[in-house]
């Protein structure tokens, strides 16, 4: 059964727009301690102050993990249903079952199942007029998406363990850098959502190609029993078929 899913779109550009932005203050904030620090070095910051600022960016940290796994949740719900839009159309153009939508996101296998995956998707809702379009924005977005979480944690575990200034400015450092490649990961994250709802919600998308009913014999069609639909998978040398690589 085909399922809308416009509305979770709409929800995951907002919760990935907020996601991102937040990394930025979080970034900010960052850059605020280590200034905070280097104060305190020189005297001019007193160890009070110090514990009061350390507390507040655990407070700050409580909003932005709360905005990553809300936007996890309906991205992965998104996934899921495209897919089983996808799967109308192209029943056996996908490499991995609908449940891997889930399971994709675990250890080891989540450096590469969600690409694979949502490329399979991509491929099964492109329209006719578009098979000619390339999908380099899904490679790029799980590019980057892939490079910012590594920095981010790298850097996450340096600003724990630091003991000097130095220590510090570096993990500083690489967190900038990780929420600077979360900004255009977050965009081509959008564009590819955006995109696929708009081919699954566009009139025509289950084509007539793919539907369609049985022909009416007789000599009225009140005299005969309506018969559902029958779904007609396209033919393998169709393009939908063809996983990109």
């Amino acid at each position: 059964m085909f399922r809308s899913v416009r509305g979770l779109g709409v929800a995951f550009v907002v919760l990935v727009g907020l996601t991102a932005l937040s990394d930025v203050l979080v970034t900010g904030w960052v850059w605020h301690v280590r200034a905070m620090l280097d104060g305190y070095l020189y005297g001019d910051v007193s160890e009070p102050e110090i514990d009061r600022t350390l507390a507040l960016g655990v407070l700050i940290d409580i909003p932005n993990i709360g905005l990553y796994l809300a936007t996890g949740i309906v991205f992965i719900v998104w996934l899921w249903r495209v897919r089983s839009n996808a799967e109308l159309i192209a029943p056996h153009g996908h490499q991995y079952r609908k449940s891997w939508a889930i399971w994709g996101w675990l250890p080891i296998v989540n450096l590469w199942i969600p690409r694979r995956y949502t490329l399979d998707v991509w491929q099964a809702s492109r329209p006719a007029q578009e098979l000619g379009r390339s999908h380099a924005e899904v490679n790029w977005w799980w590019a980057l998406f892939l490079a910012s979480q590594a920095l981010e944690r790298i850097a996450g575990q340096m600003l724990e363990r630091g003991e000097t200034l130095e220590a510090f400015t570096n993990g500083a450092t690489l967190a900038t850098v990780a929420a600077l490649l979360g900004v255009p990961a977050a965009v081509l994250a959008v564009m590819i959502v955006r995109r696929i709802s708009d081919w699954q919600s566009t009139p025509g998308f289950l084509a007539p190609v793919e539907l369609l009913s049985q022909p009416l014999v007789g000599l009225a069609p009140v005299d005969l029993d309506r018969q559902p639909p029958t779904i007609v998978a396209p033919p393998r040398d169709d393009p939908r078929w063809q996983r990109p690589e």
